[in-house]
């Protein structure tokens, strides 16, 4: 038995860590030849990096909001019951 495989030439791009300052370049890797390049950024990959941006800070904001919400609900019932958290999770088990 014999298997043929069509391998493409493989290329991976890395990214810094955001946090750390403002990212203008990337790394462009070459699997298939090991060569490594640090490429500019484009102005639309700039934009789109700080759409992004907006967009987790929008969607953490609201996690956070609605976790926030959930906690003041949760403490609000059990006071209503005249209960704390342990005798909650305690009947709970």
């Amino acid at each position: 038995m014999v298997l043929t495989f069509n391998i493409q030439p493989l290329r991976y791009t890395a990214y810094q860590n955001p946090k750390e300052k403002p990212m203008t370049t990337k790394l462009v890797v070459d699997c298939s030849t090991g060569v490594v390049e640090e490429v500019a950024l484009t102005e639309e990959e700039l934009a789109q990096r700080e759409a992004d941006r907006i967009a987790f800070e929008e969607a953490e904001a609201a996690r956070l909001a609605e976790e926030a919400e959930k906690a003041a609900k949760k403490a609000e019932l059990l006071a209503k019951l005249g209960l704390t958290e342990d005798d909650a999770k305690l009947l709970l088990s």
